[in-house]
């Protein structure tokens, strides 16, 4: 289709290029209201951007190691190269399942609330994938709301869990929430960890 230069006039978002990315962008300015125009000079046979060329390859990457396949120029060697990339990943890297599900991970002194103490934790298990060997060099990091004074709901969020590599590298950071929920305390149980709260 040749644009009339009113056209481009009433554009919003103009795209240059009509590849895999240039289209997914002229998407979703159209999914939220505006008039995107795409412009592409190359021919209707070869149009698709590094898509066309690449044959709809795909490029995977985990930490250092890339790995891209190309020239499958048909669904069985796509298939086959794909099955080759699963199979490197499966070899190279070990997946650690680091706390279970409903466990706490700690159980820090709760102020101004029924309980002495508040178990928090993952709201499920907590998974991450390492490369082979780097399992036992984890560490982990809690970071929370301090002091914690009730009520607090089950679910509530009041800090985070991180996990990074030996070399300090972050690896996951999720979310740290009550596990069971703490009720306020009396009027004459607030006071009294009110006043301690203040001497601390």
């Amino acid at each position: 289709m040749i644009l009339k230069l009113q056209d481009i006039k009433e554009a919003e978002v103009i795209v240059v290029g009509a590849g895999n990315a240039a289209l997914c962008a002229a998407l979703a300015a159209k999914d939220a209201g505006a008039n995107p125009v795409v412009l592409e000079t190359a021919p209707k046979a070869e149009r698709g951007g590094n898509t066309f060329f690449v044959a709809g390859s795909t490029r995977l990457k985990a930490g250092t190691a890339q790995k891209l396949v190309l020239n499958t120029i048909s669904m069985e060697a796509r298939a086959s190269e794909s099955q080759k990339l699963l199979n490197w990943g499966f070899q190279a890297f070990d997946t650690m399942r680091l706390f279970d599900d409903g466990k706490a991970i700690v159980t820090p002194q709760v102020w101004k609330g029924t309980a002495n103490v508040a178990k928090l934790g993952a709201s499920g298990a907590i998974y991450v994938s390492v490369p082979r060997g780097e399992g036992g060099k984890l560490q982990t990091k809690v970071e929370r709301s301090d002091p914690l004074v009730a009520p607090l709901a089950k679910g509530q969020r009041v800090g985070r869990i991180l996990v990074s590599s030996a070399a300090g590298t972050p690896i996951a950071d999720v979310p740290l929430v009550v596990m069971e929920p703490v009720e306020q305390s009396g009027i004459f149980g607030r006071a009294w960890d009110a006043i301690r709260l203040w001497v601390k």
